[in-house]
């Protein structure tokens, strides 16, 4: 039986983990966000689609250079090429979060209705989801290359059941990363109300900040 780098290569680079890239974030949007966000919002929006495209024509290639190989040089290039993707992921993120980061203190420093200690606690918070975020990230790759490892190494599975079997292990996934972020959003609001209440005021907006 030919394992899951051979027969199932196509499935794992359809599946959506070059959404990884995607991160997550602290969104205190407000109703009506200004121009100054919508525009910032959408340049980060356009270089997340960028690189989502670029990676799947990584894909397109990479299944088209597996052609002639053999089945352990098949495997090894999928692990490498998986590695290579992951890298790229990770350094995409850091810059978003820097740009984000770099986009929240201008505000903050714009921003008169807050105190300098309340500014300094939003950027801990802040950074407090990014740090959660890169850890959710982390876990779930190295869940991933496990099972697939596992996947890979069963020889008692069809190839139906191997695609069976990766199908449910991306809707698991998916359900644990909507709960993740569901959480997220709840200790944001939590912020958000502890910022009405200190400065009195009902605008969400003192603690805008984007999406990485």
């Amino acid at each position: 039986m030919k394992k899951v780098a051979v027969v199932v290569a196509g499935i794992l680079l359809s599946i959506p983990f070059a959404a990884e890239a995607k991160g997550g974030h602290c969104d205190t949007r407000a109703k009506g966000i200004g121009p100054e966000r919508s525009s910032f919002s959408h340049a980060q929006n356009e270089k997340r689609r960028e690189h989502k495209n670029e990676q799947k024509l990584e894909n397109k290639a990479f299944r088209e250079s597996l052609e002639g190989m053999s089945e352990a040089e098949r495997e090894q290039a999928l692990r490498d090429h998986r590695a290579k993707q992951h890298r790229e992921n990770v350094e995409f993120r850091a810059r978003l979060h820097e740009e984000n980061t770099a986009f929240m203190k201008e505000r903050l420093a714009h921003n008169s209705r807050l105190t300098d200690v309340q500014k300094e606690e939003l950027v801990a918070f802040y950074e407090k989801q990014h740090g959660e975020n890169v850890s959710f990230r982390e876990e779930h790759s190295r869940d991933r290359v496990a099972f697939f490892e596992k996947i890979a190494n069963d020889q008692s599975l069809t190839v139906r059941q191997q695609k069976r079997a990766l199908k449910e292990y991306v809707k698991q996934w998916r359900k644990n990363e909507k709960e993740f972020r569901k959480e997220q959003r709840n200790e944001t609001r939590e912020e958000v109300r502890d910022i009405r209440a200190d400065t009195a005021v009902g605008d969400a907006s003192v603690c805008d900040t984007a999406q990485e």
